[in-house]
């Protein structure tokens, strides 16, 4: 009953933040359940949001671009980091 509701509203509900609060969150059965269902879709929705997150609504430099990259690498570094100590 729980899982024919979930899919029949999966499409209005996992978008990309909600993706990216489950992967981050610290509760142990959501770790367990980030450790076997993160694949690389939803990896690349974590970093869309860290993007969105990241980028200055009116970017006019080439510095900002380097430093959004910067910022990306470093979150992505941490967030390994993260998945791998728990």
């Amino acid at each position: 009953m729980i899982k024919q509701s979930w899919m029949k509203r999966k499409q209005l509900l996992e978008h990309d933040f909600a993706v990216t609060g489950w992967a981050l969150s610290i509760l142990p059965e959501i770790r367990y359940d980030v450790r076997v269902n993160l694949d690389s879709d939803k990896k690349m929705t974590i970093e869309r949001v860290t993007t969105k997150l990241h980028v200055d609504p009116i970017p006019n430099s080439n510095v900002a671009n380097i430093e959004i990259d910067m910022q990306l690498i470093s979150f992505g570094k941490n967030l390994e980091i993260f998945r791998i100590k728990q």
